[in-house]
């Protein structure tokens, strides 16, 4: 058998003249190199992005990515072990060297490998590298994507529910002439619309068609279209812009000063809340609503009270009215005033009003008519800290604004925004409400906000990520580098290396060397190993199979 070449030892003229390129190995390698690609491609592709299904994160895509880097790396290192192998074995080596480079410097032969000859260390580092990239290309990748909500605003149709003027028939309250006096009188709606005020704190309503149980079976919360423009989609929250009747304020003040323990000052009202319905003396259709108040805005260690007078004079106006929906829920986010009315809804002209007859009500006198005893209240200063006012008065105490409100504690929240900013969610209700009911809707433009998870780049990570993965491919190249000294492709396979090492059961067996070959001539020989060598079995009786 030693006239048996396993290698092309002796050069030829041209070094590649007989290469035998291993095309297993080129296809793995250029495998691991295009998940390098791939990988860099993924993440920068998908910087400043987002996916809408989970197969196509990156954190899906870069796993897939990984794992195949891990399957062809670890193919070709088995590879590059054999090579390495057998040119070790052809130059002339020890059999402890050709022992060490098969371990690959596993567990405790590690620093033994490294100690060893060149081929040995080799393998050991090559092999050593490939594992720390194999294990770290997977959670670098995954590191190498983050994550980050941003807001998309973009246009949508809708439809709201949102009349501009009090609904005919359900208008909250009219006005009906008895003699020469105009008075109000309260519909049932003005109840209704109250009591919805008072119980909705956010002034959250249903902007869909019909009942809302109804309208949740067509449309429930968790779609992801408008449901005909009445809905925001899941996930989303729409602002809506719609006109409205509203009203402006222009409001003055004066302010005085006086000591609240001074006697003089006991039954001094320190606070006052009161409204009237007046009428310019120039003009009888110029009709407007006195917001008139009063309040210690301030006291001082020593008692000096700051009072404020403040007098507010409300019309109707036109306004944008800014809401929030999400689904087809509304919340009242601001009120804009856009203009004065185009004409007079408050008149107290009693000419062209039949005796008896009720008339419909503007803004001013449907104000006048639910808030005069709501939004109306005082209190009188009975000593430094104590005082005789009514529910409403007390709604508005706070004695934070006292510098000692251990001594004189009757001060208060300046009343007139709060007064001013309910009697407009008041009629943002009654518009609201009562388009929904009477099915008067406006078609506006919503701005959709809309979370959405993008993904970031982490570079640090990414280059980690990519010189890992590029470590391992040059560390494999190591492996099989003069691949073209082999004249045929190798293996440790144990028919191939028995062969090689003149293993008596092989002896008669053809001069071929490669692992195929020999197995077509004599794989169907059963062999038996009894603790020490293999042995040729003399019957099939000595062959034991095991039966799963």
């Amino acid at each position: 058998m030693s006239n048996i070449r396993y290698f092309s030892i002796h050069r030829a003229p041209t070094p590649f003249s007989r290469l035998r390129i291993p095309w297993l190995s080129v296809a793995l390698l250029g495998l691991s190199l295009s998940c390098i690609v791939a990988a860099a491609l993924t993440i920068r592709l998908l910087h400043n992005r987002s996916t809408s299904h989970w197969y196509s994160s990156p954190a899906v895509v870069l796993a897939v990515i990984a794992s195949v880097f891990n399957v062809a790396t670890g193919t070709l290192v088995s590879i590059g072990v054999a090579t390495l192998w057998w040119r070790a074995a052809s130059r002339g080596t020890t059999f402890r060297s050709l022992h060490l480079i098969w371990d690959r410097g596993l567990g405790l032969g590690f620093f033994s490998a490294l100690a060893s000859d060149g081929n040995t260390r080799r393998t050991t580092i090559a092999a050593a590298i490939v594992a720390i990239a194999r294990f770290a290309a997977g959670p670098l990748l995954q590191q190498a994507v983050g994550q980050a909500f941003v807001q998309i605003v973009q246009p949508l149709p809708m439809k709201v529910f949102f009349s501009e003027n009090f609904v005919p028939d359900r208008d909250p309250v009219g006005v009906v002439r008895i003699g020469d006096v105009l008075r109000p009188v309260i519909n049932y709606n003005a109840a209704a619309y109250l009591r919805l005020f008072e119980q909705n704190d956010l002034e959250v309503f249903f902007n869909g068609v019909g009942a809302e149980s109804g309208f949740l079976e067509d449309c429930p919360e968790t779609s992801t279209d408008t449901c005909g423009g009445y809905a925001c989609p899941r996930n989303s929250t729409c602002i809506v812009k719609a006109k409205g009747l509203s009203i402006s304020a222009n409001c003055s003040s004066t302010t005085e000063t006086f000591k609240l323990d001074d006697p003089q000052s006991q039954g001094k009202v320190v606070f006052g809340l009161d409204m009237a319905l007046l009428t310019s003396p120039i003009d009888i259709d110029d009709t407007y609503l006195r917001l008139s108040t009063a309040y210690n805005n301030y006291t001082s260690r020593d008692c000096v009270g700051h009072m404020v007078y403040e007098d507010c004079d409300i019309r109707g106006a036109w306004a944008q009215y800014e809401m929030e929906m999400t689904w087809s829920n509304i919340s009242l986010v601001q009120v804009s005033n856009t203009g004065a009315l185009d004409y007079p809804l408050d008149s107290l002209r009693i000419e062209n009003k039949t005796e008896g007859e009720v008339y419909p009500a503007g803004p001013l006198m449907t104000l006048i008519a639910v808030f005069s005893e709501y939004y109306s209240g005082q209190a009188t200063l009975l000593e430094p800290k104590v005082v005789n006012g009514t529910m409403q008065a007390m709604r508005f105490w706070d004695i934070s604004k006292a510098e000692d409100s251990s001594i004189c504690a009757n001060t208060y929240r300046r009343p007139a925004p709060t007064v001013i900013t309910k009697m407009r969610q008041y009629l943002f209700i009654s518009l609201q409400v009562g388009g929904q009911q009477a099915q008067i809707s406006q078609d506006v433009v919503a701005e959709e906000h809309r979370p959405v998870i993008v993904h970031r780049l982490e570079r640090d990570f990414f280059i980690a990520a990519l010189c890992t993965m590029a470590a391992g491919i040059l560390a494999i190249v190591g492996l099989h580098w003069k691949f073209w000294e082999l004249d045929r492709a190798v293996s440790l396979s144990p028919v191939e290396t028995a062969k090689a090492l003149d293993a008596p059961l092989l002896r008669g067996s053809s001069l071929s060397c490669e692992a195929d070959d020999i197995l077509d001539e004599v794989g169907s020989t059963k062999v038996r190993y009894d603790g020490t060598s293999f042995s040729r079995c003399q019957s099939d009786s000595d062959v034991f199979l095991d039966n799963w």
